[in-house]
C-alpha cells in the first residue's frame, strides 16, 4: 500500500533527524563554483550510502557500528566516475555482517538533465538473533530530464531474508513492518520518495530496526539500526 503524503513527510523528517543525531549533513549540495559560493548551483545532485548505521542511542551498546563503508556523490559535472567503499566481515555483539559495498555516482547527463544514484550491498547479515539474510541491496536513483523528475528504487533486492524465523518474500512490499518479539519492530524495504513529479530525495533502507522494549540484549530503548542505506537527489533548478 502506498504511503500517504503525511507519512512520507514524517519518514523524510525522521531521516533528517537520524543523520543530524549523528552529526552528519543529510544532503550535500554540489556544483557551485569557487567564485560563486554565495549562490545556488545551476544543478544540484547529491546522495550517500552506507552498509550499516546506528543512531546515538545505540552507540553505547554497539560501538563502532556506524556508518560503515560510507560513500557520497562527489561529481556533478558529468565526468565519468563512481566512488565506492567496502567493509569486510564484522561482528559487534548481536550484530554481524559478512561483507558490504557501496557506490555513488551523479552529474549532468544532458543540456537539461541530471542523475544521481547510490547503492548499498550487504551480505551475510545477522541481527539481534532474530533477523538473517543472505544478501540485501538498496538502490536509490533519481533523474531529471527536461524538468521531469523520476525517482526509483528498482534495483533494491532481498535474498534469504527471515525475521523471527519466518521467511520474508523476495518481492516484499515497500515499508513492510514486522514485529521483533521482546525488542520492537523492523521496517523492511523502507522507502521514502517525493510526490510524483516533484524534486526531493529518494531514500531506501533495506532494514530499519527500532528498539521499543527493554531487552536481555541490553540494546537501549530508542536505538535504531539501519542496514543497506541509499539516498539520492537530482534536481534542475529554475533557469
Amino acid at each position: 500500500m502506498a504511503a500517504s503524503g503525511s507519512a512520507v513527510a514524517a519518514r523524510q523528517q525522521h531521516e533528517m533527524v537520524f543523520l543530524r543525531d549523528r552529526g552528519e549533513r543529510p544532503f550535500a549540495h554540489v556544483g557551485s563554483s569557487a567564485g560563486n559560493l554565495g549562490q545556488q548551483p545551476e544543478r544540484v545532485v547529491s546522495g550517500n550510502a552506507n552498509v550499516l548505521d546506528t543512531n546515538a542511542a545505540a552507540i553505547t551498546a554497539l560501538p563502532g557500528l556506524g556508518p560503515l563503508a560510507p560513500v557520497a556523490i562527489n561529481n556533478c559535472a558529468g565526468v565519468p566516475g563512481k566512488p565506492s567503499n567496502a567493509v569486510s566481515a564484522l561482528t559487534v555483539g548481536p550484530i554481524s555482517i559478512g561483507e558490504g559495498t557501496t557506490t555513488a555516482q551523479g552529474g549532468q547527463t544532458g543540456p537539461q538533465a541530471s542523475m544521481a544514484q547510490t547503492t548499498a550491498q550487504v551480505g551475510g547479515i545477522s541481527l539481534l538473533g532474530l533477523i538473517g539474510a543472505t544478501a540485501i541491496t538498496s538502490e536509490a536513483t533519481e533523474t531529471v530530464v527536461g524538468g521531469k523528475v523520476t525517482a526509483s528504487a528498482v534495483g533494491t533486492s532481498f535474498a534469504g531474508l527471515s525475521v523471527a524465523g519466518v521467511p520474508v518474500p523476495v518481492s516484499v512490499p515497500a515499508n513492510t513492518s514486522i514485529p521483533l518479539p521482546l525488542l520492537g519492530y523492523v521496517i523492511v524495504n523502507e522507502q521514502t520518495a517525493p510526490a510524483a513529479g516533484h524534486a526531493g530525495p529518494i531514500t531506501v533502507n533495506g532494514l530499519h530496526v527500532h528498539i521499543t522494549t527493554a531487552n536481555a540484549l541490553n540494546v537501549p530503548v530508542g536505538s535504531e539500526i539501519i542496514v543497506a542505506h541509499a539516498t539520492a537527489t537530482a534536481a534542475k533548478l529554475p533557469d
